[in-house]
């Protein structure tokens, strides 16, 4: 009896084991997401081979019981169809993007979909740049708010490096341009100059003297004056000529003399008569830029010298320069050399005292300079090869100059005194670097004095000094460096000139600047100890007393 009920159960799962798929070859995977099946239920599921049922069975053949149905089952579409969890026949359509929020935290992104994944990022372009960078760059450092951030582009002058721009003659739209070498050492013409870019260049110009004398353009003072500057980049910007502020004439022989700049017209090359000389030609400009806080150009002033140039002095070396100067509400185009003690190796601030306080020298040349010692020497060139007198820097100089018999002796010191002291000798020193031109008491007055023995009737200087007094000022651990006194002394000649010059006839003449520091030494203080002021009573040590 025990053995026909087994064979009627086996009989029984055979039956409903079976499926109509068994002749397919695919298989099927069943996940069992249930973590409570039992292991029989496991062992009857893995044991289907041994009773003979084959590997393919789908959902709906398995047991009806719920504490055994399997949570997930997964299957191939042609062989599973399940009417709870139908598989599409096609992708669902992609949803569109979520624009980016106008400030916070970025949203966090979907990633169900592989299309919003991988979507084709923007490119930026010359046309959507702007759009670009505001969408993320309110997220950079955690800025949530861009709008604040001033926009250089509107400024109404120009930036640090931008090409400065210029209007010629006819009105065309061009841009500065400064003469430099490029690989060579002859000058190109076509260099622009950036704004706030000070610089110095010399090269080579080489001319035919008898044909360009008067054609070629680089050689005359008007090629550099021909176009206006614009003060600005913005379309309103205002058009400024630039002004002629000094001329200078060499001779052949390297003698300088000013001239008034308002006949600035009349000083165009000449080619003189002999055929050999060209008179009037440019060897040096300097340009000054005059600007405000905005970048926008508020002057443009152009220093000339010209000179007399032979055909054997034929190709020339011509310098140019370029330097800017901002204003601000107190002064107008001036340089500090500390704040507000002097910094070494910065020029000593230099002016001259009227009735309405102290004028500051703005050009280099007009400060206090001393004499720049060349390769000949030459006193008669000593007006422009000048140095400023840097502070804390001790400096020692010296020319010649070549006299012959009968020369005037008054000629010859006011000669010696113009190569040493400079064509324009200021009278006032700044006591500090950023000392205010209309502060006259925080200036110190440039003592002199004239050291000679014996009573000669030529009287030429031989030697020039200044010697300037400075103090530490301020906290000890803060010294600011002070100028106290300033005193030049000029040491005559103590004999006639048959006794004082060479062989040739050459006088040498030296010029000297030393910084002396009168600063008393620091010495450290001490509190005053306390005195005790006790008071005892009469009776406080008794009965031992």
């Amino acid at each position: 009896m025990a053995v026909n009920c087994c064979l009627v159960i086996l009989i029984y799962l055979r039956t409903s084991l079976c499926t109509e798929g068994t002749n397919t070859t695919e298989n099927t995977n069943i996940t069992l997401g249930d973590s409570n099946h039992t292991s029989n239920y496991r062992d009857e599921i893995l044991n289907i081979t041994e009773l003979g049922v084959g590997p393919n069975v789908t959902a709906a053949d398995l047991p009806a019981s719920t504490d055994r149905t399997p949570e997930y089952v997964t299957g191939l579409p042609d062989l599973i169809k399940s009417t709870e969890s139908p598989i599409p026949d096609s992708p669902p359509a992609t949803a569109a993007p979520v624009p980016l929020p106008v400030s916070g935290v970025p949203p966090v992104p979907v990633t169900d979909d592989e299309d919003l994944l991988f979507a084709t990022p923007e490119v930026p372009t010359d046309q959507n740049v702007d759009s670009v960078f505001g969408r993320f760059t309110k997220y950079f450092f955690g800025r949530s708010n861009v709008s604040s951030a001033p926009d250089v582009r509107s400024s109404p002058g120009y930036g640090y490096g931008d090409v400065i721009q210029t209007v010629n003659k006819e009105g065309q739209l061009e841009f500065f341009t400064f003469p430099a070498s490029a690989g060579t050492a002859h000058c190109l013409d076509s260099n622009p100059a950036g704004f706030l870019k000070e610089q110095t260049s010399r090269c080579m110009r080489s001319f035919d003297l008898a044909r360009d004398c008067t054609t070629l353009g680089t050689l005359g003072l008007g090629n550099y004056l021909n176009f206006s500057i614009r003060s600005g980049k913005i379309q309103e910007a205002k058009v400024i000529a630039v002004e002629v502020a000094a001329i200078t004439l060499q001779s052949l022989e390297g003698t300088q003399m000013p001239v008034d700049p308002a006949d600035s017209g009349s000083y165009f090359p000449v080619l003189l008569q002999s055929g050999d000389v060209c008179n009037n030609v440019v060897q040096q400009v300097k340009y000054t830029f005059v600007y405000n806080k905005a970048g926008e150009i508020l002057n443009v002033m152009a220093a000339f010298l010209l000179g007399a140039v032979k055909n054997v002095m034929v190709p020339i070396q011509q310098e140019f320069q370029i330097m800017f100067l901002q204003v601000n509400s107190q002064t107008t185009g001036l340089k500090y050399s500390g704040n507000p003690g002097y910094v070494l190796g910065r020029p000593l601030v230099a002016g001259t005292r009227t009735a309405n306080g102290i004028v500051q020298f703005v050009d280099p040349k007009g400060s206090l300079t001393t004499l720049q010692t060349s390769v000949d020497q030459d006193c008669l060139r000593g007006s422009s090869r000048r140095s400023p007198v840097l502070f804390g820097i001790d400096t020692v100089s010296g020319c010649t100059l070549k006299l012959s018999d009968g020369v005037n002796c008054s000629l010859v010191s006011e000669v010696i005194l113009w190569a040493v002291k400079g064509q324009s000798f200021p009278d006032h020193v700044a006591s500090f670097g950023n000392s205010l031109p209309q502060n006259p008491l925080d200036w110190v007055p440039i003592q002199n004095q004239t050291i000679s023995s014996g009573a000669q009737a030529c009287s030429i200087p031989l030697s020039y000094h200044l010697e300037v007094k400075w103090t530490k000022y301020g906290a000890l651990l803060n010294p600011q460096a002070q100028i106290v006194s300033i005193m030049e002394t000029i040491i005559t000649n103590t004999s006639s000139l048959a006794f004082i010059t060479s062989a040739g006839g050459l006088l040498s003449v030296t010029s000297s600047v030393s910084f002396v520091d009168v600063s008393a030494s620091a010495t450290p203080g001490f509190k005053v100890p306390p005195t005790i002021d006790a008071k005892l009573p009469f009776d406080f040590f008794f009965p031992f007393v």
